[in-house]
């Protein structure tokens, strides 16, 4: 399994040089913690959603929408959608024709075994209908993380330490 740890021995956490950028002592501090911590999220986020879809499903990038729809049935198999968002996601299956068929509501913190077939296309929106990530079923199960994001909060430091 993937953890954190070997997200950290992949992606060290350095803050980026801003030159002629030269804040005081303290805001340099807080502001080098904070860019640590956003570019290790952005890094490990999207690698742990990688390895999530590697042989598992392909996921598209939702402009592509238009262009997905289900192929014939091949293999059954089952995604399972995981919610750990505070939001409900809406679950789209895509007929033949690429048109949305609403399968389910997948509540805030809720996880969703969908049975489906290989070769099927899904798409997951917010509660306005906006695509937030399409994914096309492949030969084996597979979990897809399809909200929530760990978001470390920093405090300043104290007054006077650096």
């Amino acid at each position: 399994m993937f953890s954190l740890e070997d997200c950290g021995r992949l992606f060290p956490l350095r803050a980026p040089e801003e030159p002629g950028l030269q804040p005081g002592r303290e805001t340099q501090a807080f502001l080098g913690a904070t860019m640590k911590i956003q570019n290790f999220a952005r890094a490990c986020g999207a690698l742990v959603f990688s390895i999530l879809l590697i042989g598992n499903a392909r996921a598209q990038d939702c402009t592509n929408e238009a262009s997905l729809k289900s192929s014939q049935p091949g293999a059954a198999v089952e995604i399972s959608f995981r919610n750990a968002s505070a939001e409900s996601r809406r679950l789209y299956w895509l007929d033949a024709a690429g048109d949305r068929k609403l399968i389910a509501v997948i509540a805030p913190n809720s996880e969703l075994k969908q049975p489906t077939s290989a070769g099927h296309a899904w798409v997951v929106t917010n509660d306005v209908e906006k695509c937030l990530y399409a994914v096309t079923a492949a030969n084996q199960p597979a979990t897809i993380d399809v909200g929530g994001t760990v978001v470390a909060q920093v405090a300043p430091p104290a007054a006077g330490v650096a």
